[in-house]
């Protein structure tokens, strides 16, 4: 279903800064305040019905869908194209974790500005 709708996070730093995709993520409070990807926007999975019928994300959007690895984002990413006919809908592979270190920045909850943040190796 979602198929070839993935985008990597250096398609998607070029789109972003081409004003051609929004950012959707869907992690929880938690997750989302601690760092996120400057002017996503933030609706967590389990809510997405809800921000469909409000009218707070729309069919005729392009948007990119990201959680921590991207397993939140897919199953989000198929509900918009499966029960509410969003076309252009895309996954960003591997999540903010792939964000990361492809050197993406990220804003937070303290409104510290963009933060570079390093993965712990293990």
């Amino acid at each position: 279903m979602v198929g070839d709708h993935y985008l990597n996070p250096t398609q998607v730093m070029a789109q972003l800064k081409e004003g051609k995709i929004k950012v959707l993520d869907v992690r929880e409070f938690q997750e989302y305040i601690s760092g996120h990807i400057k002017d996503s926007l933030w609706i967590p999975r389990g809510i997405l019905y809800s921000a469909v019928k409000k009218g707070k994300i729309t069919p005729d959007q392009k948007l990119v869908v990201v959680c921590r690895t991207g397993h939140r984002a897919l199953l989000a990413a198929a509900t918009l194209i499966k029960w509410f006919h969003f076309k252009n809908v895309y996954v960003m592979k591997g999540g903010i974790r792939e964000w990361i270190k492809a050197g993406g920045t990220l804003s937070n909850g303290l409104k510290l500005g963009p933060v570079k943040i390093q993965l712990l190796q293990k």
